[in-house]
């Protein structure tokens, strides 16, 4: 070929294969560069997380190559560069690169590959590697008649035959588009944003490009982290060409957060580009995971978006939406068309800008001083708010300002923003040091449309407005304006808040909180040292420094006298560096830890030092590290750290961490106000105040009682004063607002607390008079979770209203968990605590799904006295949900069960929550009145003798026991058990299987027997009932409606019946007791007389002493033991009773389960056959044998073998302690960093709360309470304030564990193992 000749090629890149992964997650975001010699000449679109992409029509896979054949040779052929896109500061990396050599393109290839040449060195995750994939190419002539459209076209929708300005011809593949339709496409909803602002919170839009090109902005929603877009929110858009997405390849959603006020700039919270195919096709929502912005780790939250074609009706909305700030600014015709200024049109379809305005300099303003110069300064104002100003320059009418002098400002809006608050105001005063007013020496009003079109890096000068009533000429003002890019925009303004003086916060949605030249952020925890050297008599005062070459840069708290000390947030456990990630990691020594000892007196000695090298700390991923310390006396000590990368709610975590350790009262992230909204319930104002204000009145001889603490908001006249039934009628409707506790995700419990009654006065005495009466208020308990009731005062019978705070929805984490409820009487801070008046554990395992529950219960301020009496009765709306059967079974299979802790601030609600759990006496202290307790409950157990008397005289007369037809019972237990004797007793093998048999037949016994009593609130959950949960993962069937006062007159008769047997049986048995007693005493006094004759020989004197505390020795540890006993004696109770259903169920099922393949084991066979071989075996005569030919000929041990066998297995028993011990001390670890953290976050009163209720009695529900059929289509309606509970989850920092209803658990940021 002559070397004049042109090529005129059309030259597409189809794909890749095998690429190296430029990414940290293994992966790449690849993209292919063409170039001639140094010219570049087409670039494809990146393809985001993949080694193998593929390049189509959307990813700008063609281009035509336009060029002599001499300029290939010339620059060696044509060069394909592969690379790694990375947004933010960091260049995009080399993957590799190929040379086609100029005489492959000369023969026309429809397909070919070639191999990639890896870049020298390797990729930044991959270090000299020889293989870099392959990618596959074709080039063709081109037609005379194919050419493209310049990138200045593309988006308008005009496509002509030209060329750009790089001479340089772009493809057009009308078949690789789709048939044109108009698309209408919604912004839904955004949920789990990173929080830009120091509220934890940001002020969320979208904005929707195509290529480079803005295509639609939402408004902002205020302080969310789960935006919900609406109409209001302008959140729909309609696009009419499918071409230019396709070009772009797909559209591109960008979520920032709304700021614009000084040195704000709207950052960046995460973007997702949607391909062109997924819009198309889209037919309904889908919801889509968003990129995070530079230095956030992997979560930045996920957007949602509805698509489908649009109808006339969507093209017309979409107008009237685009003319939405011509409304707010043009005006309305008779026709209702809004004329709109051309310029407010224009900034509907315009790219959003980041301005850097610098106020030059000033001259021949006016004089404001007696000295005839001024001392000027410029006000920047935006929205008719100042959001800029500079530093003042004295004695001076022609100013020149600098950055010393604050002369820069960043505005980082949205354009239409810009358009609807028509642009900037500068005003020029004249600074004032003294009372005086700051005078003004004029303004300049610099429009939107004049901004927007500025030139970048171009000044121009304005004239300044005069002041009103001046009509001189005030001089000029020259404003430059320079457009930024983000990450220029973050560079500036980390100098401009350097030269302010201001450190740069953390801040977990802008890259502006690094230093200059860093680009990783790590979390760093010392989590705990171990077999430390003792530096005093026996132990050490640990701390430890960390160095970052020659520079400390941390340091954490003394830990007194242990040798093992366990670091936490209290003690400075976590701290964060900024690095420069390719520089640290080349950094053998990335930081320095010294373990030192505290010495007040001299200096403190250093007990061992690691050195951690930066590579490890960048590729560690939060897994625990123990690190050898290089100790002087050669110890095997240990330093245990954590390491990851830090995500925003870490940056915002330590921020909060710091602040409160300057201000133990600075709240976080919403967590006060969750606890102000749960334990700081509304009560009357005043109260002390309103005393002489009648609580009660006649209105037409009909009494009313004031509504307290508050009547309807919605209805104040109506709900003032209200008759008894008026406020009992109101009780029972349906709660206003739900709020919405715990950490569970296997269901939910719904609870409203209607009201009491029969309270006793604990006011009585107290206040101005008879009037002040118990100011009751309920606590809750459940789980990790714990709320108030609002206060109502001065009644003995409250009602709460559906207006007021009585409703909560609980989220339940175990099967087996109870709801425990408190009655309390306010007191307030002068007054001491509050007053106990009642409490009642609720057993929420035995509910029913679908079924609401109107239950009234007993209140005993005691829980383990048979003495306890009754204070009145709660009243409660109940009912449970479950999310998914399946995992509620299982979940009672947790092992060990989940331990929950409450911890609260207040001294206050300390006591009351414990109360709550164990009542109103504490019987873990040493009391013979409380031992007396535990044995009289032990004693209490052998009234079971009763009921297993009925059931032994029902089995052995055949009596009828199960129901079969027409109400006739059959005796079907005796005829099982008449089998089982007579099978057994031919063979006795079977003993095994029929005691785990007859196990289970028992507790199904047990379950029929309950649930046939006559009283219907015994009933429990029954074993084909779950067994439908477990297997099926199918709800229950709805239980029956159930009446008030239903089979009360049967179900009382038979208790009594019972009551009056146990009674008697006990009589005799005291009477037999007091009779033998007789007998004994008369035999003792016989014996006594006969021994009285024998010699006393011992005359030696008797010693005597008296115990201040003589029985408490010996006692305690019995009290503690009986306690023990009784717990296990409850529990065992709970399951043979299906009190604990779920328990009861595995019990019977495991049961089952073990007898049948004991059943089926050949017990005599095996029994014979192992009695044969050891018979033959062990005792047979060729025993001698082996005596002769092995055994005597084993060498005798020695001592040195004795001992050496011995230390051998002490050696091993050691390793297991070891291995044990080490076990321990990584949960004890865990313990003391959780307890930490929630005594930061919650604080430092805690209080355990048991899953599995031991208690001694069972309350049951009264015969007035009912149960009515529930529909669920109700909860659509109700309204419901999500607080959940105190579960954190991960480690190093871990967060709360949050909830949504669609979706049940959302796991935070930082995905670690839950704690």
């Amino acid at each position: 070929m002559s070397t004049n000749e042109k090529i005129h090629l059309v030259v597409e890149i189809l794909s890749c294969r095998d690429l190296l992964a430029g990414d940290r997650t293994g992966l790449s975001d690849p993209y292919v560069k063409v170039k001639l010699g140094k010219k570049e000449l087409h670039r494809t679109n990146h393809i985001m997380k993949t080694l193998n992409p593929v390049f189509d029509a959307s990813s700008k896979s063609k281009f035509i190559l336009d060029c002599q054949y001499q300029e290939l040779v010339d620059a060696g052929g044509l060069e394909l560069d592969i690379k790694d896109w990375d947004a933010g500061f960091r260049g995009n990396d080399r993957l590799g690169s190929v040379v086609i050599p100029p005489t492959d393109l000369l023969n026309p290839q429809e397909e070919k590959e070639y191999a990639i040449t890896p870049p020298p060195g390797g990729t930044k995750y991959l270090k000299e590697q020889t293989d870099a994939g392959f990618v596959t190419i074709s080039y063709r002539s081109a037609a005379d008649n194919e050419v493209v459209c310049s990138p200045s076209k593309i988006f308008s929708g005009v496509f002509h035959k030209e060329e750009d300005t790089n001479g340089t011809k772009v493809l057009v593949d009308e078949n690789a588009f789709p048939e044109d339709k108009d698309i209408l496409i919604e912004i839904v909803s955004c949920r789990n944003l990173l929080a830009a602002d120091k509220t934890g919170l940001s002020d969320p839009y979208v904005k929707v490009k195509v290529g480079t090109k803005d295509l639609h902005t939402t408004k902002h929603v205020l302080k969310s982290l789960n935006p919900a877009f609406s109409s209001d929110h302008n959140n729909a858009l309609v696009l009419s060409n499918v071409r230019d997405m396709y070009l772009a390849g797909g559209l591109t959603f960008k979520v920032k957060d709304y700021d614009p006020g000084i040195l704000g700039g709207n950052d960046e919270l995460g973007a997702i580009t949607v391909p062109s195919s997924t819009i198309y096709e889209l037919n309904g929502e889908k919801e889509f995971h968003l990129s995070p912005p530079k230095g956030h780790g992997e979560d930045a939250g996920f957007i949602t978006i509805r698509c489908r074609d649009a109808t006339l009706g969507d093209k017309e909305d979409w107008k009237m939406r685009k003319s939405l700030i011509g409304k707010m600014v043009g005006k309305v015709d008779s026709h209702n068309n809004v004329a709109m200024p051309d310029d407010i049109m224009k900034c509907i379809d315009k790219e959003d800008k980041i301005f850097l305005l610098e106020i030059v300099s000033c001259r021949n303003l006016l004089a404001s001083d007696k000295t005839g110069l001024s001392d000027p300064y410029v006000k920047i104002k935006y929205a008719g708010k100042t959001v800029h100003e500079t530093k003042p320059i004295h004695r001076t009418v022609n100013p020149v300002f600098t950055k010393d002098t604050k002369n820069s400002y960043i505005l980082d809006v949205p354009t239409m923003d810009l358009f609807q608050k028509q642009g900037l105001q500068l005003k020029v005063k004249d600074h004032d040091p003294l009372f005086s007013k700051n005078e003004g020496l004029g303004t300049v009003d610099v429009s939107a449309d004049e901004l927007y079109n500025f030139i970048s890096e171009d000044s121009k000068e304005f004239k300044i407005d005069p002041p009103s009533g001046k009509s001189d000429d005030a001089g000029y003002l020259t404003l430059k304006c320079t457009i930024l890019t983000e990450s220029e925009r973050d560079a500036h303004k980390r100098g401009l808040l350097s030269r302010l003086g201001i450190q740069a916060k953390s801040n977990s949605s802008s890259i502006s909180s690094m230093p200059d030249g860093c680009d990783l952020t790590l979390l760093i925890e010392i989590v705990s040292c171990q077999n430390l050297p003792k530096a005093d008599r026996n132990s050490s005062d640990p701390y430890v420094k960390v160095k970052m070459g020659s520079k400390d840069i941390h340091k954490t708290a003394v830990i007194s006298k242990t040798c093992d000390p366990i670091y936490t947030i209290a003690t400075g456990s976590l701290f964060i560096i900024h690095v420069n990630e390719k520089e640290f990691r080349e950094n053998e020594v990335g930081l320095e830890f010294k373990v030192k000892d505290k010495d007040t007196v001299s200096k403190s000695d250093e007990l061992g030092i690691v050195r951690v090298s930066g590579k490890a700390l960048c590729d560690a991923a939060g897994e625990r590290m123990p690190l050898p310390l290089d100790c002087a006396d050669g110890s095997e000590s240990l330093l245990n750290l954590r390491c990851r990368p830090a995500t925003g709610y870490d940056l915002k975590f330590m921020e909060y961490a710091a602040q409160h350790k300057k201000d133990p009262n600075a709240g976080f992230l919403s967590v006060d106000k969750r606890l102000d909204i749960l334990l700081k319930p509304k009560i009357r104002p005043s109260k002390t105040l309103l005393m002489k204000e009648k609580d009660h009145m006649e209105d037409n001889g009909i009494e009313k009682f004031r509504v307290r603490p508050n009547p309807d908001p919605a209805r104040l006249a109506q709900t003032k004063w209200l008759s008894h039934d008026e406020i009992q009628s109101e009780s029972l409707k349906p709660s206003a607002q739900w709020i919405s506790i715990g950490s569970g995700d296997i269901g939910y419990v719904f609870v409203e607390v209607i009201g009491a009654s029969g309270l006793p006065n604990l006011d009585k005495g107290l206040g101005s008079g008879k009037s002040d009466k118990t100011d009751a208020f309920c606590l809750l308990v459940c789980e990790n979770c714990c709320a108030k009731t609002d206060i109502i005062d001065n009644c003995l019978n409250p009602r709460w209203l559906p207006w007021m705070q009585r409703a909560f929805r609980i989220n339940l984490d175990h099967a087996s968990s109870d709801l425990f409820l408190g009655i309390f009487d306010y007191d307030d801070g002068l007054s001491g605590d509050h007053d106990m008046i009642g409490r009642v554990p609720i057993e929420l395992s035995g509910m029913v799904p679908n079924t609401e529950y109107l239950l009234t219960l007993p209140l005993h301020a005691d829980s383990f006295s048979s003495e306890r009496k009754s204070n009145g009765t709660i009243t409660l709306r109940i009912r449970i949900e479950y999310s998914a059967c399946r995992d509620v079974v299982l979940s009672s299979l947790k092992y060990p069960p989940p331990q929950p802790f409450i911890n609260v601030k207040a001294k206050k609600d300390y006591k009351i929550i414990r109360k709550t759990m164990i009542g109103q006496t504490d019987y873990s202290a040493y009391s013979l009145s409380t031992l007396k307790l535990y044995i009289e409950e032990l004693t209490s157990y052998l009234y079971v003798q009763y009921y297993l008397q009925d059931a032994v005289i029902s089995l052995l007369f055949w009596r009828g026991q199960v129901p079969f037809l027409f109400g006739i019972k059959i005796p079907l237990h005796s005829a099982i058990a008449f089998y089982m004797a007579i099978t057994m007793a031919e063979n006795p093998y079977l003993a095994f299987s029929y005691f785990w048999l007859a196990n289970a037949w028992l507790l199904l016994a047990i379950q029929t027997w309950r649930n046939n009593l006559p009283n219907v609130w015994f009933k429990t959950k029954s074993f084909s009932q779950i067994f439908r949960m477990l297997v099926l993962n199918m709800p229950l069937t709805s239980a029956e409606a159930i009446p008030a006062n239903y089979r009360e007159s049967e179900a009382v008769a038979y208790q009594e019946a019972m009551d009056v047997r146990i009674a008697k049986a006990g009589a005799d048995a005291v009477k037999r007791n007091e009779e033998y007693m007789r007998l004994q005493a008369e035999h003792n006094e016989e014996m006594a007389a006969l021994q009285g004759q024998e010699a006393d020989t011992d005359i030696s004197t008797q010693s005597s002493s008296i115990s201040i505390d003589p029985l408490k020795k010996v006692l305690y540890p019995i009290q503690q033991l009986l306690a023990s006993l009784c717990t296990v004696f409850r529990f065992a109770r709970n399951v043979y009773l299906w009190d604990e259903p779920f328990f009861a169920f595995f019990y019977t099922l495991a049961s089952f389960v073990i007898g049948l393949v004991f059943l089926v084991i050949p017990w005599g066979f095996f029994i014979r056959w192992v009695g044969r071989i050891v018979a033959w075996g062990i005792f047979g005569p060729h025993m001698k044998l082996v005596d002769i030919f092995y055994y005597s000929k084993l060498p005798s041990q020695t001592k040195e073998d004795v001992s050496k066998q011995i230390a051998q297995d002490l050696n091993t028993q050691r390793l297991r302690a070891k291995e044990v011990a080490q076990i321990a001390f990584e949960q004890t670890e865990d313990a003391q960093k959780l307890k930490a953290m929630k005594e930061l976050l919650f604080g430092s009163w805690v209080v355990k709360i048991p899953v599995i209720n031991t208690e001694r009695f069972r309350d049951f529900p009264l015969f007035s309470s009912s149960a009515t059929l529930y529909d669920k289509s109700l909860d659509d309606d109700l309204k419901i304030v999500k607080l959940g509970g105190q579960k954190l989850v991960g480690t190093m920092i871990p967060q709360l564990k949050e909830f949504d209803d669609k979706k049940r658990a959302i796991t935070p940021l930082n995905k670690d193992k839950d704690i």
